[in-house]
């Protein structure tokens, strides 16, 4: 049998070095991707740990916002006895309780301690005092049954 010089050894070897070389760079080129990808992925992270922070911050500052305002919104309803119950006593008063136009005093939200024990500590939102009579009154925004008095 004769050889093809072709075929020999050094034909194997080359053929082998070629494929060697082809792999080298084909993992190369792998690598190259991977490290890029491995940055895209970090820098796609950094960007949605930011976007999270602003996110964060944003739903904080709404949060401040609204608890805010439902403060100022509390603090409006509260004066519903100053702006709307108080002007009324004295006509309330001389209509069913038969007093006088003007009261002797007329005060919005009031408190009378008499003792130290805080069970005896009374709130009203208004006070109208006359000459015989005293009209106290406390203001609900909220109508509860069992704090109505003669309710049958």
């Amino acid at each position: 049998m004769s050889q093809d010089p072709k075929e020999g050894p050094d034909a194997v070897e080359k053929a082998l070095e070629d494929f060697i070389r082809q792999t080298n760079r084909g993992f190369a080129k792998l690598q190259d991707a991977q490290a890029d990808l491995k940055l895209s992925l970090e820098d796609f992270k950094e960007e949605m740990q930011a976007s999270h922070k602003r996110s964060e911050k944003a739903m904080q500052e709404f949060k401040n916002d609204m608890n805010r305002k439902w403060g100022e919104l509390a603090n409006r309803l509260g004066t519903l006895a100053d702006d709307f119950v108080a002007p009324n006593i004295p006509f309330i008063a001389q209509k069913y309780f038969q007093c006088p136009a003007e009261p002797d005093l007329l005060s919005a939200c009031s408190m009378r301690k008499q003792s130290r024990d805080k069970s005896k500590i009374r709130e009203f939102d208004v006070i109208a005092v006359y000459e015989d009579k005293v009209i106290l009154n406390e203001t609900r925004s909220t109508a509860r049954q069992n704090l109505l008095v003669g309710k049958g």
